[in-house]
């Protein structure tokens, strides 16, 4: 089982994440205008009795957006097998500076969609959280 967690401190203005052999946190800064992959990751829950997990923590900016996803998203397929891959979400974050968190997510789901000619293989599940 793979699991993630990201938590905004906004009192100490630091965001913390670590994952547990999840897809990469995806990070879009207003003041950079690029989506950044974040990578703090252990192996997947149960495939070992002791695994270590460490945490990634950075400074939080008013702005800030954050993407968590499920591989479903990334490995969706079109009629040529090609994936979806997580440079086209990171590119549509990327484009949505003035869209709400619940319009980020919807655009990327139907971009994923249409890739996918109306059918995903795997569950396409997504998380978009705005740091205001």
């Amino acid at each position: 089982m793979t699991a993630a967690y990201l938590f905004l401190d906004r009192d100490a203005g630091v965001m913390r994440y670590s994952a547990a052999g999840h897809p990469p946190l995806l990070r879009w800064r207003r003041d950079e205008l690029e989506t950044r992959e974040l990578e703090e990751n252990g192996l997947p829950f149960g495939l070992m009795d002791l695994a270590d997990y460490a945490q990634l923590e950075q400074p939080l900016q008013l702005g800030d957006r954050f993407l968590l996803y499920t591989d479903g998203l990334v490995d969706a397929t079109n009629a040529a097998g090609e994936f979806f891959s997580v440079e086209r979400v990171k590119a549509a974050v990327s484009t949505s500076a003035g869209l709400s968190a619940d319009d980020v997510a919807e655009l990327i789901l139907e971009k994923t969609r249409a890739w996918a000619d109306g059918t995903a293989d795997d569950d396409l599940t997504l998380v978009v959280v705005d740091c205001v």
